[in-house]
């Protein structure tokens, strides 16, 4: 359920979801799920989705390239 819940919220919210790769440990043990979107994701909808999915925690990193002149 919890790429389901995620792509609803993510989704809900506007922000289209480009690619998410998701992981185990083990069996029953500890996850990892890594998306690539095409937009910021606002912290209220970080929020929403770590509490709704019961992650440990979860973060938003921009890796947008700056060029200079």
């Amino acid at each position: 359920g919890v790429v389901g819940t995620v792509g609803r919220i993510f989704g809900e919210a506007g922000i289209n979801i480009a690619g998410m790769q998701v992981a185990r440990a083990a069996v029953g043990g500890e996850a990892l799920a890594v998306l690539t979107v095409d937009d910021t994701v606002p912290q209220a909808v970080l929020t929403e989705a770590v509490e709704e999915i019961g992650a440990a925690s979860g973060r938003s990193v921009n890796l947008l390239s700056t060029t200079r002149d």
